[in-house]
């Protein structure tokens, strides 16, 4: 049975109101139509139950305000849910508005004679966009307005999208940071905006079935750029949502993301995912991860003449050259997600040892990899408003201020001022026996934070520590030597015949023991009931 639908199509330019005779369902309907709308309206061709397509007549490279009309066919409460195209998780995110309280259309709550209605923005990559309902309710109609996007006094815009390396982070995460988040430091804000919708877990696929990419298209004016890196998440073989064939990763990017963007007038610019930290312990030299989606998106590129990035090659590139210059390690310390005890606040108070995210320092420096690269490529308006910074001319000074840093857990620890202009810092160590130096200083290790705990400390040993400010110019002189006492009693205090750390460390253990003490006295009387108790069975 043919539905019966009523279309109102958007009139010309010369004829504003335009009278259409459309045959339906064997009869004929004359309707006004609207300039650049489109209304479907379904009669009994509209209910679900189970699940239905309806497709409309988008045009592709278009976006659209989407409304749909929606009821329930039953007296009772139904479920129905909402998706479009390739647009179908339950983490659904499109631009809704009319009343649901939810991010996305899914598990939407229907009943009989209760009409509901939601309004929400979708990009058409293909020729006409095919609404999926599923569950119990009827569809009352469906319009689409087309969107425009207002270009006046735009700013060319870079959208970031992609993955945990590249999403912006809150400083409750600290010292976690995507690249993402640091790359407006490299273009001048007044003719280049970054905005970054990158999120973790991400990858080609879900990126798309989320609504995400949809988002970005409905933002996207002509000029405007897209950077994509994915891959990490791609990878992931055991994780159904996240996991994408590398077959599929190229057809990802070919058919749906450098299509879409392009049909919009703007430059998608693909990105080689940056690499984790897995080296060669003996060489320093870096293994590239997932070095097949690494070469699927060269390949794409290739294939689709797209412009292309190789963050995976500088990365590995520029950390291999650390490792060299500095010693193997020096990455953990300065560039990926890691952190001692009590360094920071929020989610990594407890320390963090994470291989394949960024700290600050380390996305700063990838989020200038991919400066260079836009450079490197000539990319109108962005290459003109992108500002390499002049690496600095003057080491910094000489640490000062350091001071015994007492934390639950450190054996000994230090600290100092932050110096300005340092990007990290190098500390020496060298043992103190009965208050005199012995043996040569030896590298104890790196930071980026003026905190450092010395990992082969042994206890009640003192030490002398010295530390260097280094930037690309060099590194300071080194800093006067600060002598560690394993027992320093203005720092320390006794509580019951123990050592133990000072308040700062966040933890008082003399308000704890009393605690303690209780649960012990607790636990001896609750022993002796239990014993009574055998003893009477026994009897």
């Amino acid at each position: 049975m043919l539905r019966k639908i009523v279309i109102k199509i958007g009139a010309t330019v010369l004829c504003a109101v335009t009278v259409l005779t459309i045959m339906t369902a064997g009869k004929a309907e004359e309707v006004k139509a609207e300039e650049n709308v489109m209304t479907y309206e379904y009669g009994d061709d509209g209910i679900v139950d189970g699940s239905l397509e309806l497709k409309t007549d988008a045009v592709a490279g278009k976006n659209y305000t989407v409304t749909i009309v929606f009821t329930g066919t039953e007296e009772g409460k139904t479920t129905l849910n909402i998706g479009y195209d390739r647009v179908t998780d339950d983490q659904i995110v499109p631009n809704v508005n009319g009343g649901s309280d939810r991010s996305g259309l899914l598990g939407e709550t229907v009943k009989a004679g209760e009409e509901q209605k939601r309004s929400f923005n979708v990009a058409a990559i293909e020729d006409g966009i095919t609404f999926k309902f599923n569950g119990k309710g009827k569809i009352v109609s469906i319009t689409l307005k087309e969107l425009t996007v207002n270009t006046e006094n735009h700013k060319t815009t870079i959208y970031t999208i992609g993955d945990s390396l590249v999403q912006t982070y809150t400083d409750k995460y600290a010292p976690q940071t995507g690249w993402g988040q640091m790359l407006q430091e490299y273009f001048n804000s007044d003719t280049v905006q970054c905005v970054n919708h990158a999120i973790g877990g991400r990858s080609t696929g879900n990126f798309i079935r989320q609504g995400r990419f949809n988002e970005v298209l409905t933002k996207l004016c002509p000029g405007d750029y897209v950077f994509i890196q994915f891959g990490h998440n791609d990878a992931t073989v055991g994780n159904e949502d996240r996991y994408v064939s590398v077959e599929d990763y190229k057809k990802n990017l070919a058919d749906h993301y450098i299509k879409a963007i392009e049909q919009r007038g703007a430059t998608a610019v693909l990105v080689t995912l940056a690499n984790r930290n897995d080296y060669n312990a003996k060489t320093g030299v870096f293994n590239v991860s997932f070095s097949n989606y690494v070469t699927a998106m060269r390949e794409v590129a290739a294939e689709t003449d797209t412009k292309l990035i190789d963050l995976n090659a500088k990365t590995v590139e520029k950390f291999t050259e650390l490792n060299k210059e500095y010693g193997v390690g020096i990455t953990e310390a300065i560039i990926y997600n890691h952190a001692i005890a009590g360094a920071y606040a929020g989610d990594y108070v407890a320390g963090v040892a994470d291989n394949t995210h960024l700290q600050k320092y380390g996305a700063y420096l990838v989020a200038g990899m991919v400066a260079e690269g836009v450079k490197e490529l000539e990319l109108p308006v962005i290459s003109d408003g992108c500002v390499i910074p002049v690496p600095p001319t003057k080491v910094p000074d000489a640490p000062t201020g350091i001071e015994t840093r007492k934390y639950l857990g450190s054996i000994s620890r230090i600290k100092w001022k932050a110096v300005e202009g340092a990007d990290f810092y190098k500390v020496y160590v060298a043992d103190v026996r009965e208050g005199v130096i012995d043996g040569e200083y030896e590298l104890a290790g790196y930071t980026t934070v003026c905190d450092f705990a010395y990992d082969d400390a042994a206890l009640k040993h003192d030490y002398a520590y010295k530390v260097v400010a280094i930037n690309a110019a060099g590194e300071s002189e080194e800093s006067e030597v600060f002598i560690f006492e394993s027992e320093i009693e203005t720092t320390k205090k006794k509580v019951n015949n123990m050592t133990v750390a000072s308040e700062e460390s966040g933890i008082d253990i003399a308000k704890v023991l009393p605690i303690v003490g209780i649960a012990v006295a607790v636990i001896a009387v609750i022993g002796v009931v239990v014993a009574v108790v055998v003893m009477k069975k026994k009897k």
